[in-house]
């Protein structure tokens, strides 16, 4: 938190940072200034993850690519910026970025903390650049196929029986 709170503060997009565990490790003030920007939210201990991925203001969801978020995004709509940590993590990023087309891969935790340049990249090509106008049309492409998935006669349903 204490690495990647400057690297928020200096995007021009809207940020939420989320996590209960992180409040003694972010520098001093940087609540405040975020409050201050006017582009900040931050939300402390549990979020409600879907109330916010369904946001029409959300341009993107930095995540670790755990499934569950993997697909809430998709049921969503919601372009990813992918930072797995372990496990099927990688290779859901890698499905997410190069075979669904709808997400950037940000950083492996191997690689460490991003600096501020590539943070600002990310953010500007998802939210700005003609690439990431792609990914979110491609987005909004694979929300609309789930959600005639799920729909009663949909495939969710015809495959399970």
């Amino acid at each position: 938190a204490i690495k990647v709170a400057p690297k928020l503060e200096s995007t021009t997009a809207d940020t939420a940072a989320v996590d209960a565990d992180s409040q003694a490790y972010l520098p001093h003030g940087f609540e405040d200034r975020m409050r201050n920007k006017g582009s900040g939210l931050i939300i402390w201990g549990w979020a409600p993850q879907l109330f916010i991925l369904s946001h029409q203001s959300v341009g993107a969801f930095i995540t670790h690519c755990g499934w569950n978020s993997t697909l809430e995004s998709i049921t969503l709509g919601v372009p990813l910026i992918t930072w797995p940590m372990s496990g099927d993590q990688h290779f859901n990023s890698m499905q997410v970025a190069e075979q669904f087309g709808i997400g950037v891969q940000f950083c492996q935790q191997r690689d460490g903390i991003p600096d501020e340049e590539r943070v600002s990249e990310v953010v500007r090509l998802l939210l700005t650049e003609v690439q990431g106008k792609k990914m979110r049309k491609q987005a909004e492409k694979l929300k609309e196929m789930a959600s005639k998935a799920v729909r009663e006669g949909g495939s969710s349903e015809t495959n399970c029986k």
